[in-house]
């Protein structure tokens, strides 16, 4: 089984990451460290891994980096027990128990510093505009989330509580059986980031780690709270779950919650997260309108659908501008491809994969 995530994104709070928790699984036995520059073979390294251990029918997850979907971030192995990650910026990490659990891959043996030396005024240049570039990305996202918070405070005080926790205890007596756990995992992933194209959701993942579906029409604006009050009472019955957050705002707002031993997703429905699923795999779908006054949702529907479109806009601006600063990314990467040994580096690799 193979699966696609995210475990870091730009945010409205700038750069938010999930890598420590991926590290300290305590599924793990080892962990790896890559370091190196832009466009030293991390990725490829990586792809190279998970494409081994997918063809072994292992469970592989490959973590894309959110500023460039098309690169791998890391790759875990559950049957092996190991993780490999990009361990350069914006996502160091430093070792907690080097050697015996983390180990260094360095990739930049195999550049020729004296090449790079010669472009030394070029590289810098680009370094420089790729961080000054996030900046008006991040004011963007920080405005979509000033929205998102303007629309949760039209809702407040408006909102049945009572109502959600009914429905919550009615689909988990339809679907759960207790007790499963005394250590529940819980785990948070993303699976959207914005990138040059606009959103980009791996719908494939859901579809893979889910049999069936709940979804929660977020019309009205409120599946988060439904999905954070869902992750908690499975929590409570012993059961592992996957959170999958929000972009945009990952520390307050949730996308998905995955059931693993149930195969079962909560899933925010018509929003602009959303994955393209199997109706085929529907149980149920709960309308977010049903837990709002309906006297408030009726005078205040326009408020909401200007704020989804307004927050929609910002959040395609933003993706437009990462894609501009992929461009000056990949020729940073090109000064570096220039300079390194591929041919050692492959014979490397292929020792590497060996190795795991």
């Amino acid at each position: 089984m193979t699966y696609d995530t995210f475990t870091a994104a730009n945010t409205e709070k700038g750069f938010c990451s999930y890598f420590d928790e991926l590290i300290r699984d305590d599924s793990l036995k080892r962990v790896y460290l890559i370091k190196g520059g832009p466009g030293c073979g991390k990725s490829t390294l990586m792809k190279k891994i998970a494409d081994k251990f997918e063809k072994e029918n292992m469970t592989v997850e490959r973590i894309h980096c959110s500023s460039d979907p098309d690169s791998l971030d890391g790759v875990k192995v559950t049957e092996k027990g190991f993780v490999v990650i990009d361990a350069t910026a914006p996502h160091v990490y430093d070792m907690g128990t080097p050697g015996a659990f983390e180990s260094i891959v360095d990739l930049s043996r195999f550049w020729n510093e004296n090449k790079l030396a010669e472009n030394r005024d070029e590289i810098k240049s680009l370094f420089t505009e790729i961080s000054a570039g996030y900046k008006p990305v991040y004011n963007l996202l920080k405005a979509a989330g000033s929205v998102e918070a303007w629309q949760c405070q039209q809702l407040d005080g408006k909102i049945d509580y009572e109502k959600i926790n009914a429905q919550i205890k009615k689909v988990i007596k339809q679907n759960a059986i207790t007790p499963v756990s005394s250590k529940p995992t819980v785990s948070n992933r993303l699976l959207s980031a914005f990138a040059g194209d606009g959103v980009i959701t791996y719908s494939k993942t859901t579809d893979t780690l889910c049999s069936e579906y709940i979804i929660i029409d977020d019309t009205a604006g409120i599946a988060g709270i439904f999905l954070s009050k869902t992750a908690t009472c499975f929590q409570k019955l012993g059961y592992d779950t996957i959170l999958i957050r929000s972009p945009l705002s990952p520390d307050k707002r949730l996308e998905q919650v995955i059931i693993p031993q149930l195969r079962l997703g909560f899933i925010a429905g018509g929003h602009l997260y959303s994955p393209e699923i199997d109706d085929k795999k529907v149980l149920k779908t709960i309308s977010s309108k049903n837990y709002i006054d309906r006297e408030f949702y009726s005078a205040n529907k326009n408020k909401i659908t200007f704020a989804r479109k307004l927050i929609r806009e910002l959040i395609s601006r933003a993706a437009k501008d990462m894609g501009d600063i992929k461009k000056k990314h990949d020729l940073l990467e090109k000064y570096y491809i220039e300079a390194m040994n591929f041919k050692a580096l492959n014979k490397y690799t292929e020792e590497f994969i060996q190795k795991l």
